[in-house]
């Protein structure tokens, strides 16, 4: 996984865990993410902490690549008793090297977010 930070000031931290993304305290499930990739944004609610909701501040956004699928052939059982092969496709993992996550520099009370700030 790669980490880039941008701007200036606090960020919050993110790590792996089992196939799930921590950023600032929310879990975020890559394995139940769209299997074509993509982003998933994080926002900054009112209180600082991340949520999926958009607010008027971005502060992390994660970037997925595409998954892929393997083949695996398995015997299903026919009405008669007799066994038969079948092809099943398989979602493999996402990748954990190729996952990327941009945090932005989290905002400072006054900037709007806490309290009704402005």
């Amino acid at each position: 996984m790669t980490v880039e930070r941008v701007g200036e000031g606090r960020f919050w931290e993110a790590h792996l865990e089992s196939g799930r993304l921590v950023v600032g305290g929310l879990e975020v499930d890559l394995e139940g993410a769209d299997p074509l990739g993509g982003r998933i944004y994080l926002y900054v609610d009112a209180e600082g902490a991340p949520t999926l909701e958009p607010t008027g501040w971005l502060g992390a956004e994660v970037v997925l690549p595409p998954r892929r699928y393997t083949t695996e052939v398995v015997e299903v059982l026919g009405p008669e008793g007799e066994v038969y092969p079948m092809s099943v496709q398989k979602l493999e993992p996402v990748n954990p090297e190729l996952v990327a996550v941009r945090l932005f520099a989290l905002p400072e009370r006054g900037q709007g977010l806490y309290g009704g700030e402005a």
